[in-house]
């Protein structure tokens, strides 16, 4: 995304909705955490086997990738 920034507003706007949206990823990386951390524990009460509860850490990474790959 090409933001023109032609004035001091302008640029005070995008400064803040950079920090919103940075404040955003954080907040969905701190959640895919605990999605990850919860998905470990849940396959070990239930007795996934490994296969299983990697296949779903693995999905929760390309999550994660692609938030930090959101053009912020």
């Amino acid at each position: 995304m090409t933001l023109k920034v032609s004035t001091s507003e302008d640029l005070s706007k995008y400064r803040e909705l950079h920090e919103k949206m940075n404040e955003t990823r954080c907040e969905i990386n701190e959640q895919l955490t605990k999605l990850f951390d919860m998905t470990i524990e849940s396959g070990k009460l239930l007795g996934m086997d490994m296969e299983s509860t990697n296949r779903e850490l693995e999905r929760i990474n390309r999550v994660r990738h692609k938030v930090s790959n959101l053009g912020f």
